[in-house]
């Protein structure tokens, strides 16, 4: 991977902010009450940070400026200027200041768009994946399909962990396109590792496919997930799924049979700790199955 020629540019330390924009640094670090400002002047404050803390070698740190002491007693060493955005960041994503939270948001989506170096962009996909909500989904979507394979990772990261329904709902659709299978196959992990319910139905579909790196993927994202559709799902497939091996499958029950134990439904994981057990040649996944059989045995009934 080559840099830019933008990227290759030597970049100069920023300026010493004058003290009303030093107040708004430890403002903006959690170090000071926030003042009132409407979402548009909290929107240009961030907007100007951005592209003045991305580009700057060195800035002044809002930490110099308390009681903190370093390790000699003095002030603290200044930290580079990245670390100190990210502090912003976190600050701004902190329960109560969904005021600060979005149009922060806002600002990192304008400079994702217009920033052209690659690596800034990755900082703030990274950061998108800890404050980004519903309305950074359109634009995480669209880097889905970038042709450059670290933005797609990371844009895929942080849907991963995005908390809003319509991120779930980009990922289900990133499954429906066709692309190379170790694409796919991080698509169906991420749906996996966030257990979307909504993609089931297609992760079902992949797990009877030929493909056999995609078709593994599917079955251990259905178990993850462990509805009882997918539960189905995973028990159809030893017969009509002739690309994943039955170790893969039966490991994707177990775990399916695990989730649903965690749950409390312990009547349908005992059926599926029980089917396993029966059907297994692997001697590691018998005796798995046969813990799981003494952990989720159904309470008796009166």
């Amino acid at each position: 991977m080559h840099a830019t020629a933008s990227e290759s540019r030597a970049k100069v330390p920023a300026p010493r902010p004058d003290p009303a924009e030093a107040d708004i640094l430890r403002e903006l670090s959690g170090r000071a009450a926030p003042a009132a400002r409407t979402p548009q002047e909290w929107e240009g404050i961030y907007r100007r940070l951005l592209r003045t803390l991305l580009s700057a070698t060195t800035y002044p740190d809002p930490a110099r400026d308390t009681d903190e002491k370093g390790g000699d007693g003095g002030p603290p060493p200044p930290r580079p200027p990245k670390m100190i955005l990210e502090e912003i960041i976190v600050a701004a994503g902190a329960p109560g200041r969904e005021s600060q939270r979005g149009p922060l948001v806002r600002a990192m989506l304008a400079e994702l768009d217009t920033n052209d170096r690659l690596n800034d962009r990755i900082y703030l996909l990274r950061q998108l994946a800890v404050v980004g909500r519903d309305e950074a989904v359109p634009a995480l979507a669209r880097l889905l399909g970038s042709p450059e394979p670290a933005l797609r990772h990371y844009a895929l990261g942080a849907l991963e962990t995005n908390t809003s329904a319509e991120a779930g709902q980009a990922l289900v659709a990133a499954l429906k396109q066709q692309h190379e299978a170790p694409w796919l196959v991080a698509v169906i992990q991420a749906l996996g590792r966030r257990r979307e319910k909504a993609a089931v139905g297609l992760l079902s579909q992949r797990l009877v496919g030929p493909d056999g790196q995609i078709a593994e993927a599917a079955a251990m994202a259905l178990g993850s997930i462990a509805t009882p559709e997918a539960a189905q799902a995973l028990a159809a497939a030893r017969t009509g799924a002739p690309a994943v091996p039955a170790a893969v499958l039966g490991h994707a029950r177990l775990l399916c049979a695990d989730r649903m134990a965690a749950r409390g439904e312990k009547e349908a994981a005992h059926a599926i700790y029980r089917e396993v057990h029966d059907l297994a040649d692997d001697p590691l996944l018998k005796r798995a199955a046969q813990s799981g059989l003494a952990r989720a045995r159904p309470d008796k009934k009166p």
